[in-house]
């Protein structure tokens, strides 16, 4: 499971686009059951043997850049919540290879209902990395309805590398692809129950979130490898936002402020704040390793199993530069961390 730190920047004027947050949390919810396939999708032949789960979560951030604890969603009072799309709206946005910025506005001035940026297009504009999407394309509650709840789903797609059915014109069009292997080529249909494609012998695959029909509800396999190959790639800093140092950072490790993580044990960290060491004392059960990384995940101090014991001091820190960091304990993979200060 790839699992994406996210904060959600709601731009608003103090109208009506100035969502709940139980409207966020349904949002994000359904979209990660759309990349699970919770429930499981009704998809007719030949491409129920297609559908995919794209193992793929979305997690409110719980610890800013800073270190700071943060509930994931910020609010900015602002007139360009009416010029959403445009590069001074893209407010405020949080480092993009730790976390996914999600925009909320009243207005989008191209006219669509949400942008999802690619890695190829981040790397270029790294300021406008993320989603931008208008309020009542945000989940089914609120100002958000089942029809629209659609767009979330497919500007994750979007920003996870995977292009409309039809993108790619192939021998000057009208017919596309999407340089995924087992979808077929197509048009840009808009409508349900087309049961022929001019493009190909196989009927159109309305059912592709990547398509422009409102009867969306599945992804492929192949579309899975795309993605799974996008968050391994160093493109855009995709492969860092999914990593586990990254995801202690951010608060989205394994477990964390979801259910008790069984597989890491307990630990106290003192002094804090800490200036030449820090001292951490461990339960009945010992970590694999240590890490002290600073707020961008690089690790800056590591210590290995044959070196823990039930007090294990990390010494010699007084070089750091005062500021937050997280000191984080492995047990079987499962990642634990804690914010901690240095002088």
């Amino acid at each position: 499971m790839y699992t994406i730190p996210v904060v959600v920047h709601v731009l608003h004027q103090n109208g009506i686009e100035n969502i709940s947050d139980a409207q966020i949390y349904n949002a994000l919810e359904l979209a990660n059951n759309v990349f699970d396939l919770t429930p499981m999708p009704v998809v007719d032949p030949p491409f129920d043997v297609l559908v995919a789960d794209m193992e793929v979560r979305l997690c409110l951030a719980s610890i800013d850049p800073s270190g700071a604890p943060t509930a994931g969603i910020e609010r900015i009072e602002t007139p360009l919540t009416e010029q959403g799309g445009e590069p001074e709206s893209y407010l405020n946005g949080w480092p993009p290879d730790r976390y996914l910025n999600i925009w909320v506005v009243s207005t989008i001035t191209t006219g669509q209902a949400a942008i999802g940026t690619a890695p190829g297009t981040a790397v270029l504009q790294p300021e406008q990395d993320g989603i931008m999407i208008l309020h009542n394309y945000m989940g089914t509650i609120g100002t958000g309805s089942l029809s629209t709840s659609r767009a979330l789903p497919y500007a994750l797609a979007r920003y996870l590398d995977l292009k409309r059915l039809y993108e790619v014109p192939v021998a000057g069009g009208p017919c596309g692809d999407d340089e995924v292997s087992d979808t077929p080529l197509c048009r840009n249909y808009n409508t349900c129950g087309l049961t022929e494609n001019a493009c190909d012998t196989v009927r159109f695959m309305e059912e592709n979130y990547m398509s422009t029909s409102y009867c969306s509800r599945m992804f492929t396999l192949g579309q899975r490898d795309r993605v799974h190959a996008c968050l391994n790639s160093s493109e855009a800093g995709r492969a860092i936002l999914c990593s586990p140092e990254n995801l202690a950072l951010t608060g989205c490790g394994p477990g964390v402020s979801v259910m008790e993580n069984r597989m890491a044990p307990s630990f106290d960290v003192h002094p804090l704040p800490f200036q030449d060491q820090v001292t951490v004392t461990f339960g009945p059960v010992l970590p694999e390793r240590i890490l002290l990384c600073d707020t961008y995940g690089r690790i800056v101090r590591t210590t290995q199993r044959q070196d823990i014991h039930d007090q294990t001091i990390l010494s010699d820190l007084g070089e750091l530069a005062p500021g937050t960091y997280v000191l984080m304990v492995q047990v079987d993979g499962q990642l634990q961390g804690r914010t901690v200060t240095k002088f």
